[in-house]
């Protein structure tokens, strides 16, 4: 990987495949640039740390294998880029309503309404389409910033029984609790967090969340219809 910092004012719009920027502070960013080999050593890390889970939850995600993989890079009109690494089993979307091909459109969307309203999105973005031991949630977020990548879980039921719209919107859901946690002095991990910053950065996108409040702080299954 090749890291140039630069002044924000200096950062190209357009940038070559395979780099992306990141927030130095407020008046610098870095430029990195990924080979293929650091793009894999990414995924193969991040493997590590996602797995250390308890129980069945670790079990299961062993037992799904994740030969459905797949990755792709969005790059937005202003010239940000952001790679999304996606995990998931052949069997998973052999049952879901969605393609692949599908879930990038619908990732494209969701960067290009927070580029327009948060003038931001996640440098590189780690997904598992994963069941867990709970099957009430639809989404799960993560942060690990200092590593420069963000994680998130969606629930192959979401891609399985719920339309385009609603995977967009908990897509959309998920990525409003990483952008707060990354304003947050002391960031979480994400989950549970539904307070009025979280709210009010839903709202400017997902109109839904915006007329009805406790579509936010209570964010319910039957809410992403």
């Amino acid at each position: 990987m090749k890291i140039k910092i630069v002044p924000r004012k200096y950062v190209p719009s357009v940038l070559p495949d395979g780099c992306t920027t990141l927030a130095v502070d407020d008046k610098q960013s870095a430029i990195a640039c990924f080979s293929s080999k650091d793009l894999q050593a990414i995924v193969a890390r991040n493997n590590r740390v996602v797995g250390r889970r308890p129980g069945r939850e670790s079990q299961r995600e062993a037992d799904s294998g994740h030969d459905g993989d797949f990755q792709f890079q969005v790059k937005s009109a202003r010239g940000v880029s952001t790679i999304v690494f996606v995990q998931a089993s052949n069997e998973m979307w052999a049952e879901s309503s969605i393609s692949r091909r599908g879930l990038t459109d619908l990732f494209a969307k969701a960067f290009a309404a927070t580029m327009k309203h948060w003038g931001w999105m996640p440098s590189h973005l780690h997904v598992r389409i994963v069941a867990r031991a709970s099957t009430k949630w639809m989404g799960l977020s993560r942060i690990r910033r200092h590593k420069g990548i963000y994680l998130m879980w969606l629930n192959p039921r979401l891609l399985r029984d719920y339309s385009s719209q609603s995977i967009w919107r908990v897509i959309i859901h998920e990525l409003a609790h990483q952008k707060r946690s990354r304003e947050s002095e002391q960031p979480k991990d994400g989950e549970g967090d539904h307070d009025d910053r979280f709210c009010e950065l839903l709202g400017m996108i997902d109109k839904i969340a915006a007329k009805n409040p406790d579509d936010c702080k209570h964010f319910r299954d039957d809410a992403v219809q």
